[in-house]
C-alpha cells in the first residue's frame, strides 16, 4: 500500500493546473492503456536487470550461440522483451486519447514514431530469436569448419539484431518519450511524469549509441540502462495516471 500512495503521489504532482478535461467516452481506453503500460514499464525492468545489469547478454556471435543453447533463459528474455512491445501497442493508443486534446498533431507524430519503433522492434526480435535454431546443430558440430559455419551466421544475426538497428529503435524510442512528455506539460497528468519523461528521454538519447554488437565495452552503457531503467519508471508512473482517468 505504501508503494502505490508513493506512485499516486508523484503521478497527481502538478495535476490540476493545465484545465485539460478528459473525454469520458476513452474511460475504457484510459483503463486498458493505463494497464497495459504499467505492464509494459514492469515487463522492460526485467529484461534489463537480468538481461543488462547482469551482463549476462553476449557481445559476440559465437557467445550469442552458446546463449541460445541454455533455452529456459534465451528464451524469457525474448519472450519478456516481445511482450513488453505488445503492450506498449494498446497503451501508446490510451496516451493519445488522453492527450490528443493538449497537442493533436504533436500525438500523432508521437503515435506514429513509438509505432514504428514497435514494428521495427519486434522484426529485430524475431530475427535475433532464429539463432536458436543454429544453436543445436553448433553443440552437435564434430569439427572446427562446422562450429565455424555456424558461428558466421550467428554473427550475421547477432550483428543485424544488436547493431546498428538496436540504435535506431532506442532513438526512435526516446523521441516518442520526448515528444509525449513535452505535450503531458500541459495536461493532467502533471509536471512530475512530465519532467521525468524529459530527463529519460535526454538520458536514454546520450546512451542511445550503445550497441553490444558495435560497442560491447563502450561507456555509453551506463547512460543506456539508466535510460532504461528511467524509462520503465516512467512507464508505469504514467500507466497509473491514465488509469485513473478511467
Amino acid at each position: 500500500m505504501v508503494g502505490v500512495n508513493i506512485i499516486g503521489c508523484f503521478a497527481s504532482a502538478g495535476a490540476g493546473t493545465s484545465g485539460q478535461t478528459v473525454d469520458s467516452v476513452w474511460k475504457g481506453a484510459y483503463k486498458a492503456g493505463g494497464i497495459a503500460l504499467v505492464i509494459a514499464g514492469f515487463l522492460g525492468l526485467l529484461v534489463l536487470i537480468p538481461g543488462l545489469a547482469l551482463g549476462t547478454l553476449p557481445t559476440t556471435g559465437e557467445g550469442y550461440l552458446t546463449w541460445a543453447g541454455q533455452t529456459s533463459t534465451f528464451g524469457a528474455f525474448f519472450a519478456l522483451s516481445a511482450l513488453s512491445d505488445f503492450f506498449y501497442i494498446p497503451a501508446v493508443l490510451g496516451l493519445y486519447l488522453a492527450l490528443k486534446d493538449v497537442r493533436k498533431t504533436g500525438m500523432l507524430f508521437a503515435v506514429a514514431v513509438w509505432g514504428f519503433a514497435i514494428a521495427l522492434d519486434l522484426s529485430r526480435l524475431f530475427v535475433s530469436y532464429s539463432v536458436s535454431s543454429l544453436s543445436s546443430g553448433y553443440a552437435a558440430a564434430t569439427s572446427q569448419a562446422q562450429q565455424a559455419a555456424y558461428v558466421a551466421a550467428s554473427d550475421v544475426v547477432f550483428g543485424t539484431s544488436y547493431g546498428a538497428s538496436f540504435v535506431a529503435i532506442s532513438v526512435i524510442f526516446y523521441v516518442a518519450i520526448l515528444i509525449i512528455s513535452w505535450v503531458m506539460l500541459k495536461s493532467v497528468f502533471g509536471k512530475g511524469i512530465a519532467y521525468l519523461g524529459i530527463v529519460t528521454s535526454i538520458v536514454g538519447l546520450v546512451g542511445s549509441p550503445y550497441s553490444p554488437a558495435l560497442f560491447p565495452n563502450g561507456v555509453l552503457f551506463v547512460p543506456f540502462l539508466i535510460g532504461g531503467v528511467l524509462s520503465s519508471i516512467w512507464s508505469i508512473l504514467a500507466g497509473y495516471k491514465l488509469y485513473k482517468l478511467g
